[in-house]
C-alpha cells in the first residue's frame, strides 16, 4: 500500500514489536476435507474471541458467521471497555477483578484503537451519589486496580472532582444541586470494527480459520456426541464440516442453535433491544459523561464525544420482534439526553448512526439487560456431549467468557501462546471517520476484501471502517469505493447510499 497521508500523523505510534497479523483465512472446501477440534458458531465479539482463544491454544478451530462479521450486536455497542468501578458499590471484588483485567488487555493489546477515556459522573449527594461514597470507592479501586490490573496499566485512578471542574469539564451539562463530581477512566475504541477484524486476522495467523456468509442448519451426532455441522453457502449447496466440539456463540441466535445442541436448561437468549445514536457533531467536550434525566423516568445516558461523532446511549426497551429501531425511540433517547445536556443540536436530523443490537434480558423479567453471561455444558443437561453455549452481555469480558467455555469443552489443560499487542495492517488515515483521498482509499478498500473477507460495499463502510460515521465524506469517495468491487459510479453511489440508509435506518 502506499504510505499515509499527512492526515494519517495523529495515529497512536505502534510498539516496536507489535504482530502485524496476516489475512483472514478460511474456505468452505477445505473446512469440508479437515476435521476440526473445535466449530465455532457465530462471528460477533464472543465468537472472534473464542477463535482467538482456541487459535492461541493450537486447536484446529473454526468459526462459521451466518452474515458478516461483527455485523449485529457487537456493531452496536458504546464502544467503551470498562474497568468495573461500579462493582464495587455492591463489593463484587469478584467481577472488578475480572473487569480490570480484560480491560487491561484490550489496552496492551490494541494500543492503536483503545485510547485513555475520562469519565465522570456528578455526584449530588443522595444514595449512593455521594462525595463520601464515591471517595472511599475510589481508594478501593485505585488499591486494587494496580494489584489486579498490574502497574504497567495505562489508565488513571479514580477521584472526586470538585462542581466548578465538572462545570469546565462539561460546560453544557447542568449543575444545579451538583456538589462534586466522581471521575474514573476507562477505555474507548476508536474503532470497534478495526478491533474485531484485527483479532480475526491474528486468530487465523496462529492457526485459525473463519468464514462468513455461511449458516448452520443442523448439528450432527454420533453415538450421542457432536460429530458435524451441516450447513448451507451462499451459492446454495449443502456443506457437511466435521468437528470434535461446537461452541455456541450465536448471540441472539444462540437459543436455535441451543435447541439443536439440546438438554434441559434455560432459556440462552431472552432479547431485549438496546441501542446508542451516534451524532455527525462536534462534543465541544472531551470527557464522557454519565447524566441522569428525570425527564425519563431517571434513566442515565452515557454521552461519549470521539473523532466520529457524540455517542449517546444506551436506551433500553422491550423487544417487539421488529430489530430495526423506531423513530420514535430515537425520538424519546434524543429528548432526554437534551434534558441533561443543554445545547439544541441533539436531533434527529444529526443522527448518523444507530446502533441497535439484542441482549439478553434479565432473568427476573424486567426490561432490563442481564448483567451475567450464562455458560451452558449440554452434554450435563441431557444434552449432546462436545456442544457448549454462551450467552454473554459484556464486550469488555468477552474474551474471558470464551476462554471458560473453550475450557468447558474439554480444552481448559492447553496452555496458551502469548500474543499482542496488535497492530493494524490499515493505517488510521484509511479507516477512520472521514476517507482520505483516492488512491489510498482504493489500495485500503482492495486489501479489505482480499485479506478481510470483505464480500459487500456495506462490509467496508459499517464493518471495516468508520466512513458511515462521516456520511457527506463516504458519499463524495464512492466511486472509488464501489471501484474495488467492480461497480460503476452509478451502482457504487447506489451501494454507498443503501449502506449509510442502513446505518441510520428507523421505523416510522
Amino acid at each position: 500500500m502506499p504510505g499515509p497521508t499527512a492526515d494519517a500523523a495523529d495515529m497512536t505510534p505502534r510498539a516496536t514489536d507489535a504482530l502485524v497479523p496476516g489475512p483472514i483465512r478460511g474456505s468452505i472446501d477445505e473446512a469440508r476435507d479437515e476435521r476440526h477440534d473445535l466449530a465455532i458458531i457465530g462471528g460477533g465479539i464472543y465468537g472472534i474471541a473464542a477463535l482467538l482463544e482456541a487459535s492461541r491454544r493450537g486447536l484446529r478451530a473454526l468459526l462459521i458467521e451466518r452474515d458478516d462479521f461483527g455485523g449485529g450486536t457487537s456493531w452496536s455497542s458504546h464502544r467503551i471497555i470498562h474497568g468495573g468501578l461500579r462493582y464495587l458499590q455492591s463489593l463484587d471484588v469478584v467481577r472488578f477483578k475480572e473487569s480490570v483485567r480484560e480491560r487491561r488487555w484490550f489496552v496492551e493489546t490494541f494500543p492503536e484503537h483503545v485510547q485513555p477515556l475520562e469519565c465522570l459522573v456528578p455526584l449530588p449527594g443522595k444514595g449512593t451519589r455521594r462525595p463520601t461514597l464515591f471517595r472511599c470507592a475510589s481508594i478501593m479501586n485505585n488499591t486494587l486496580k494496580s494489584f489486579f490490573g498490574g502497574t504497567s496499566d495505562r489508565l488513571g485512578g479514580a477521584s472526586v472532582v470538585g462542581r466548578d471542574e465538572f462545570g469546565r469539564s462539561v460546560p453544557e451539562a447542568d449543575t444545579a444541586g451538583v456538589l462534586a463530581a466522581g471521575r474514573w477512566e476507562d477505555g474507548l475504541m476508536s474503532s470497534s470494527e478495526r478491533v474485531k477484524i484485527c483479532m480475526l486476522r491474528a486468530a487465523c495467523d496462529l492457526g485459525g480459520r473463519a468464514i462468513a456468509g455461511t449458516r448452520v442448519e443442523a448439528i450432527e451426532s454420533e453415538g450421542g456426541r457432536v460429530s458435524a455441522l451441516r450447513c448451507t453457502v451462499p451459492d446454495g449447496r449443502d456443506v457437511v464440516i466435521r468437528c470434535d466440539r461446537v461452541l455456541n456463540c450465536a448471540g441472539p441466535a444462540s437459543g436455535e442453535v441451543g435447541a439443536m445442541l439440546g438438554g434441559d436448561h434455560a432459556p440462552l437468549f431472552r432479547p431485549i433491544r438496546a441501542f446508542n445514536v451516534l451524532l455527525d457533531i462536534d462534543a465541544g467536550f472531551g470527557s464522557a459523561v454519565a447524566l441522569t434525566s428525570r425527564a425519563a423516568d431517571d434513566r442515565m445516558l452515557f454521552i461519549v464525544p470521539s473523532d466520529a461523532g457524540l455517542a449517546v446511549g444506551t436506551w433500553e426497551e422491550r423487544y417487539d420482534g421488529e430489530r430495526v429501531v423506531s423513530r420514535a425511540s430515537v425520538e424519546r433517547l434524543l429528548s432526554a439526553a437534551r434534558d441533561v445536556l443543554k445545547r439544541d443540536d441533539l436531533t434527529i436530523d444529526r443522527v448518523s448512526a444507530v446502533w441497535s443490537g439484542l441482549l439478553p434480558r434479565d432473568s427476573g423479567g424486567k426490561d432490563a439487560p442481564s448483567d451475567r453471561p450464562v455458560v451452558v455444558d449440554h452434554g450435563r443437561a441431557g444434552g449432546l456431549s462436545g456442544g457448549v453455549s454462551i450467552s454473554g452481555v459484556k464486550y469488555t469480558t468477552a474474551r474471558l467468557v470464551a476462554e471458560r467455555g473453550i475450557a468447558l469443552a474439554g480444552f481448559g489443560d492447553r496452555p496458551a501462546k502469548p500474543v499482542g499487542p496488535i497492530a493494524d495492517p490499515i493505517d488510521r488515515s484509511a479507516w477512520r471517520a472521514c476517507p482520505p483521498d483516492p488512491e489510498w482509499l482504493a489500495d485500503a478498500v482492495h486489501t479489505m476484501r482480499s485479506d478481510e473477507a470483505a464480500a459487500t460495499v456495506d462490509d467496508v463502510v459499517r464493518r471495516r471502517t468508520t466512513w458511515y460515521a462521516s456520511p457527506s465524506a463516504a458519499r463524495g469517495r464512492a466511486v472509488e469505493i464501489g471501484a474495488a468491487f467492480g461497480l460503476g459510479e452509478d451502482e457504487a453511489v447506489e451501494a454507498v447510499e443503501a449502506s449509510l440508509g442502513l446505518a441510520t435506518a428507523m421505523r416510522g
